[in-house]
């Protein structure tokens, strides 16, 4: 097994997590499956392009293309469970103001100054940070705990089986 599918792939190129072009980390298990998922599903494409070009019965091609949107929901659900996990932490807004925790570490943006979240105004905005920080930490007190399996990434649950 090769070492990127043993440890969460992170942004190798030290981009801020969440810069919209990485993930902030990726289950090894879900990379796996969605890449085999995927390379299984360009195959079943391939026949989709052939039995057109053949002129195949219709029926028979619709039934090939449903089954290709649905394997296509199935490596999305994974993907969207990777992305609860990993890259949707934690925020909260006050007015402009958004305070996100992501990853184990901590930000301050000006949405309306900075609507791509670009500027981490922490250091700056100390006093208006630790206020969203304190009403963040309440508010997560009163929320249940994650279950360990949530996202699993097992073919045994999806994430509609959980909530």
């Amino acid at each position: 097994m090769s070492d990127e599918t043993s440890t969460p792939a992170t942004c190798a190129c030290g981009a801020r997590p969440g810069d919209g072009e990485h993930a902030v980390a990726v289950d090894p298990g879900i990379k796996h499956g969605v890449l085999t998922r995927l390379r299984r599903i360009e195959g079943q494409v391939r026949g989709l392009q052939k039995m057109v070009e053949e002129e195949r019965y219709c029926a028979d091609v619709l039934t090939q293309v449903a089954s290709v949107q649905e394997a296509l929901r199935g490596a999305s659900r994974e993907l969207l469970g990777n992305h609860l996990r990993h890259c949707a932490t934690a925020a909260i807004r006050s007015g402009d103001w958004k305070y996100l925790k992501l990853a184990g570490h901590e930000y301050l943006f000006d949405l309306e100054a900075d609507p791509r979240e670009r500027a981490n105004l922490k250091q700056r905005e100390t006093a208006r940070f630790e206020s969203l920080r304190r009403d963040f930490a309440t508010w997560n007190a009163t929320m249940l705990p994650y279950p360990k399996d949530s996202f699993s990434g097992s073919a045994k649950g999806n994430l509609a089986d959980r909530y």
